[in-house]
């Protein structure tokens, strides 16, 4: 095989000398001059060539040549320089030399020109995955040098010519002598080359990346792919770089930006100082190519004579914007009071009247440009010295982000539960299909954002149990209670038509969700409609077919689980007879082709789902309104998850949350906890398959409950009902020194209930010798005196009261009540025998949960001997009532000696808020990058709660959108947050789905009402007693007019704005309350989707506060 070499030449040696190339080869004459070969003349700048073919293989270094000149006359001139050498040669390759100059490029020499602003004593280094880039090991790194000029560093590599298309991966990272090194964030550079088989050079004029969490989430898919999507967006691939096209004389350019924020009728523009980039006329500047968006590139070839030039980016788009027109008409003629016009003769020819000019405004499209506001971008053109002028270069100007648009991009939506929506076709429940008329809905008030409850699969048994769409039986699976019925198959047999049509008039009489009557309905529909007529024509049906191997992995344990929950009639897989424990990916393939029969009406019902489902949300994309999910923060502990992937759950506890505003007693929802130990060792895959099956959904997510990737609410699955004796997980208890060093010395009376004779009296009153006998026992008679206790802001503390008592019984609940799961077991069989207490039970039952968790340590259930604080150590219960809220304190810190519960709170404040914090720290971020990076959703996280300080930063420094809710104040000094504060990352409700809407909420407590209505609405008169809808209106608008990038509201209260929609009471409009754990999800809103959408009223006044808040 031959290989071709073209030699060009530059020589200004004038006369008649003929340029001669010669070396140590035959083709070159054997290093004889006089054997060389003539090059020839030619009309370039690289004005002599010659091309000549290698019989052998040429190594680098193989082969040296050297140029010379033959006059007609004397001898032979040689040149002044060292011999050259020929690069490796593959296929044909092309060799610019310059005469008397040396030549330094042989292969692809990668200059690095790199602003990088670093402190004194830190230098700059590049490494990749390259052997000249060090294979990423950090010790072989490129250190590039400081070029002394505003923060440029430089530096050069070699990479081997290749005839083989090569994507080149680095990264920059700073470090003081190998020490404290600072990566860039973000992804690695990239540059995808086209085979390079000639010496070429290629300068990268680089930016170090630096985080930007605005610009970061601009990226996302809710921005790329519907706000901002683009029309031939992932029409094509990255054009590959080809180094070897560049010319002699010019300049190969690729500009190359991240701009997430141009709209879709929008254009990016590179317009600058020289003719090639328009001469700073936008229309004349270079259009960048879209088809990667939010990434940015063009090429453009640039002469020599042209670098160095300044440039700046530029959107350009067609705006509807008023422009003043000048127009004529004719002018009216005065006319006499006889009522003719001033001419002597009404038979005379009739005199035009004149002219007069007039400006008018109209609505036009004109082109606009928004141009960057900083100083000009600076380009010095190639700032290697290695090569000549002329030689053929290539520079990739990477700028990173850019972002001409001032205005950042702010939105609103609306929030609501898929269950709650009625239109023409539901079925008693919301379904997939009315996601539909609530885009349409959207669209006409202006709105760009629906945010969804989960809608995964919650069926254990179908009972009101399975209402609740956060205790989920699968984290992949949707659910089936939301198909359409009349939308299942084309050309639906009448029969089956009338029997939906009659059902569904009954259901949608009711006024909420009949859960377990719909969903029993539906399935006998389902089921009907598969062994009538699709069972056996299923398996040719390409669109199933290709769901079933798409889904497979999470599908197949899905359906094995149903099938066997069917047949062995309970969920609860430890009681089935096989797999009780768990069940192995190869058991799962086995069984599912040993029942595959029996699992294809399950198949066939997923698939059912998500072609519904996937119709609406691309109904959602068309008309650009983003779809939000919600993800769960835990599953049922008898769910497939639990089941199929065991290893990553702590099963045997139980998540929840703390006492806080939603529930006095702590939330325990029943899920077992994650055992991040395994997740990590396992590189998160559960995770990661769950969020890529949202992400096929949606474009953002609700992360609910986000700081249960820092620490969860842990409590004990064996004991406990409510979530008060929970604790942190992970966490770093205490232990018998730590309460020594604090000289709090009497354990046994820290970790049980302090009860005597007189709490007794004053909790259960003529009870009180009744709850003696029948929970409790005596314990000891105890010597112990009451301190005064003093506060001024709480009437309900002991005031200023000594009691001194000598000798004090004290009481433990009995063996057969001890906990909270036994109490409750054990007031059945109390009440059975004392009937005339019966419709007291519920307040007894609380009274004694409260008093036997009014503990003040807890005693770890894993690890015996060491203990946790237990939270809001000095409050034993908090009861809300319409004038206010009243905190009971906790009698047993309350009756320590004063100096005992100085030492307790100072414990407690120091347990709960700075003990933890490096703990929770240290692994989260790596938790929260799984959550940012696996997919490209636009993360949202509800992070209210007990929050430290140091979590409170983390979570602002990862980029996460945070929720804020004005009555859920983050600052626990201050009651409300401040609309005006709210940051721009984060998403603003004034309700949620677990509190009351703002017309309950303004009901609920009077003294609160009042400070809101002086302190943030700013009125000095007397606070309405219900939410009149002019003050729903300036609570709209307050969030509205934030800083927040979406601004998301209850249906309901968007709604309310309108009384003709105030059918429900403040009380029915409510849709969770967390305090009730057994509480029925079956809100469903009065209103046809179709009746909102065509009251004017209401669409014409939400659609102008979106414009003039500027959040279309």
């Amino acid at each position: 095989m031959t290989r071709k070499v073209t030699f060009n030449l530059k020589s200004q040696f004038h006369g008649d000398a003929v340029p001669i190339i010669y070396g140590n080869c035959r083709e070159l004459g054997n290093g004889d001059p006089s054997q060389g070969v003539d090059l020839v003349k030619i009309d370039d700048i690289y004005n002599h060539q010659i091309t000549i073919e290698f019989s052998q293989h040429i190594d680098s270094n193989e082969i040296w040549y050297s140029y010379c000149f033959r006059p007609s006359y004397g001898s032979i001139i040689p040149e002044s320089v060292p011999r050259r050498f020929l690069p490796k040669v593959i296929s044909h390759c092309t060799i610019y030399d310059t005469i008397d100059e040396v030549t330094s490029v042989g292969d692809l020499v990668i200059h690095f020109h790199v602003r990088c602003f670093t402190n004194f004593g830190q230098h700059l280094y590049v490494v990749g995955n390259q052997d000249s880039l060090g294979n990423w090991d950090i010790e072989s790194a490129v250190q590039l040098f400081y070029e002394g000029n505003e923060d440029f560093w430089t530096g050069n590599v070699r990479i081997p010519l290749s005839e083989k298309h090569r994507t080149i991966e680095y990264k920059y990272f700073r470090s003081f002598k190998g020490q404290n090194i600072e990566w860039e964030p973000v992804d690695n550079h990239k540059i995808e080359l086209e085979p390079v088989t000639s010496p070429a050079i290629l300068e990268l004029a680089d930016t170090f990346r630096w985080n930007d969490p605005v610009m970061e989430s601009l990226t996302k898919s809710a921005f790329v792919d519907v706000l901002n999507k683009r029309k031939n967006q992932n029409s094509q691939t990255l054009k590959k770089f080809s180094p070897n096209d560049a010319k002699p004389g010019t300049i190969n350019v690729r500009f190359e930006t991240i701009c997430p924020h141009v709209m879709s009728h929008q254009d990016l523009y590179v317009v600058g100082s020289c003719n090639e980039l328009g001469n700073w006329k936008f229309d004349n500047g270079l259009k960048l190519n879209d088809s990667n968006f939010p990434f940015w590139f063009a090429d453009l070839t640039m002469k020599r004579e042209s670098m160095p030039f300044e440039y700046k980016f530029v959107v350009v788009g067609d705006e509807l914007t008023d422009v003043e027109v000048e127009i004529e008409e004719e002018s009216i003629p005065e006319k006499h009071e006889s009522g003719f016009n001033d001419q002597n003769d009404g038979n005379k020819e009739q005199i035009n009247n004149p002219k007069v000019k007039k400006t008018i405004i109209v609505k036009k499209m004109v082109r606009k440009a928004i141009w960057e506001s900083e100083a000009n971008r600076y380009c010095p053109g190639m700032t290697s010295t290695i090569i000549s002028l002329d030689f053929p270069a290539n520079i990739v100007i990477n700028t990173w982000y850019t972002c001409p648009n001032r205005d950042m991009i702010k939105r609103f939506g609306v929030y609501v539960p898929l269950f709650s929506l009625r239109s023409s076709e539901s079925c008693g429940i919301g379904q997939y299909s009315d996601i539909i008329g609530l885009v349409d809905f959207c669209n006409k008030i202006g709105a760009s954002m629906i945010q969804l409850l989960p809608i995964f699969d919650t069926t254990d048994q179908g009972g009101w149990e399975d209402s609740y769409p956060y205790k989920q039986m699968s984290a992949f699976a949707l659910h089936p209670i939301y198909i359409n019925l009349l939308d299942v198959i084309p050309n639906t047999p009448q029969t089956i038509i009338d029997d939906i049509n009659e059902t569904k008039w009954d259901l949608e009489q009711k006024p909420s969700c009949d859960y377990p009557t719909i969903y029993s309905y539906k399935m006998r529909v389902l089921r009907r409609i598969f062994d009538d007529i699709i069972s056996n024509k299923l398996e040719s049906n390409i669109q199933f077919t290709e769901f079933l191997e798409r889904e497979k992995e999470w599908l197949m344990p899905y359906a094995l689980h149903c099938f066997f929950k069917d047949k062995y009639r309970t969920a609860n897989f430890k009681k089935w007879p096989e797999y009780s424990k768990s069940i192995s990916k190869r058991e799962v393939v086995t069984e599912c082709a040993k029942y595959k029969d029996k699992l294809m009406f399950t198949y066939w019902v997923q698939f059912i789902c998500d072609k519904q489902f996937k119709k609406s949300r691309d109904y959602a994309i068309e008309h650009k309104v983003i779809l939000k999910g919600d993800l769960p923060i835990g599953v049922n502990k008898y769910s497939v998850d639990c089941w199929a992937y065991p290893d990553n759950f702590r099963q045997h506890e139980s998540a929840g949350a703390p006492p806080d505003d939603f529930a006095q007693n702590g939330q325990n929802w029943d899920f077992p906890t994650y055992d991040w130990t395994f997740m990590e060792s396992d590189n998160y895959s559960w995770w990661r398959s769950r969020l890529a099956r949202i992400a096929s959904l949606y474009q953002a997510i609700r992360i609910d409950h986000v700081l249960g990737f820092y620490r969860i609410w842990e409590i004990p699955r064996s004991t406990c009902v409510t979530g008060m004796l929970g604790h942190y997980y992970p966490c770093n208890p205490i232990s018998k020194i730590d309460l020594d060093v604090r000289n709090l010395k009497n354990l046994k009376r820290y970790l049980k209930p302090h009860i005597n004779d007189h709490i007794l009296k004053e909790k259960f009153g003529d009870d009180s010798d009744f709850i003696k006998e029948t929970f409790l026992n005596t314990r000891e008679v105890t010597s112990n005196t009451f301190e005064t206790a003093q506060n001024n802001n709480n009437q309900n503390l002991h005031q200023n009261e000594q009691i001194a008592v000598k000798y004090e019984q004290v009481y433990d609940f009995n063996d057969v009540c001890n906990t909270e799961k036994k109490l409750i077991e054990y007031m059945d069989e109390v009440f059975k025998n004392h009937i005339y207490l019966a419709d007291r039970r519920k307040s007894i039952e609380n009274k004694l949960i409260q008093l036997m968790d009014n503990v003040l340590l807890i005693e770890d259930d894993e690890r015996p001997g060491i203990y946790h604080v237990r939270t809001n150590v000095d409050v034993e219960s908090i009861e809300s009532t319409p004038n206010g809220t009243i905190v009971h304190p906790s009698t047993s810190w309350l009756e320590l000696p004063e100096n005992e519960r100085k030492a307790f709170k100072k414990l407690h404040d120091y347990f709960a808020f700075e003990r933890q914090n490096d703990l929770w720290l240290g692994k989260a971020g790596e938790k929260i990058n799984v959550l940012k990076n696996t997919t490209n959703m636009l993360i949202c996280a509800e992070d209210l709660g007990q929050l430290t300080d140091s979590i409170n930063y983390h979570l602002s420094q990862t980029g996460l959108l945070n929720l804020r809710v004005q009555r859920m104040s983050k600052d626990r000094y201050h009651k409300f947050d401040e609309t005006s504060n709210f940051n721009y990352l984060s998403v603003c409700c004034p309700s949620t789905h677990d509190c009351s809407t703002l017309r309950g909420w303004w009901e609920e407590n009077r003294p609160v009402t009042c400070e809101y209505w002086a302190t943030q609405l700013q009125r000095g008169d007397e606070a309405p007693l219900t939410l009149e809808p002019f003050i729903l209106e300036m609570i709209i608008k307050q969030h509205l007019w934030s800083n927040s990038m979406f601004a998301l509201f209850l249906l309901q209260d968007l709604t309310d704005l309108i009384p003709f929609f105030r059918r429900q009471t403040p009380q029915q409009e409510r849709i969770n309350d967390p305090s009730n754990p057994n509480h029925r999800w079956e809100y469903r809103y009065p209103y046809y989707l179709n009746d909102i959408i065509t009251n004017t009223e209401l669409t014409t006044k939400l659609r102008e506060w979106a414009e003039l808040s500027h959040r279309i």
